[in-house]
């Protein structure tokens, strides 16, 4: 027997050579009672095979397996090497501009100007006043500002730009 939409009920005959279907569950994780990783054949619920040993699932299965055992290694590596480098890393200075002799061992320079190169910019930044010391000592010139001050850090102050001016 079976009730309708309306609320009827209705008896339903069903013959003995009636094919019958069944629901094939194909979500291997949700089995019960423990969930079936990799989706290999073997893997399958018995009487609700819908795999055949002999089909290449197998080689689905294990490559999934293989996939997910890699991106979780690059995963695990990627971690642990950021966590290694907090608290075990070492700060390693760039050695583009070190030079073998020390400063004042070069006989052709006579005076040191502190510069610093800012990405981006066509002058090198200049760190200390130099207000009484020649030009020729910089090493480069720039025709849009033979002062220099636009290059220079300290008139990036207001209090020194104003004693200055006193």
């Amino acid at each position: 027997t079976a009730t309708t939409g309306e609320g009827d009920v209705v008896d339903i005959e069903i013959p003995v050579d009636a094919l019958v279907f069944k629901y094939c569950n194909q979500d291997m994780l949700r089995y019960e009672p423990r969930p079936a990783f990799p989706a290999v054949p073997a893997n399958q619920p018995e009487g609700s095979e819908w795999m055949e040993a002999a089909d290449f699932a197998w080689v689905y299965g294990w490559t999934a397996v293989f996939v997910i055992g890699f991106v979780a290694a690059i995963f695990l590596r990627v971690m642990l090497t950021s966590v290694y480098q907090f608290f075990w890393g070492s700060h390693v200075p760039r050695k583009e501009h070190i030079m073998d002799m020390p400063f004042s061992d070069v006989k052709d320079i006579v005076g040191y100007i502190p510069m610093t190169r800012i990405p981006g910019q066509l002058y090198p930044t200049i760190l200390c006043d130099i207000t009484n010391i020649d030009d020729e000592l910089l090493g480069w010139d720039d025709p849009n500002d033979p002062s220099k001050n636009s290059h220079n850090v300290l008139y990036d102050m207001p209090e020194h730009v104003l004693r200055k001016s006193d």
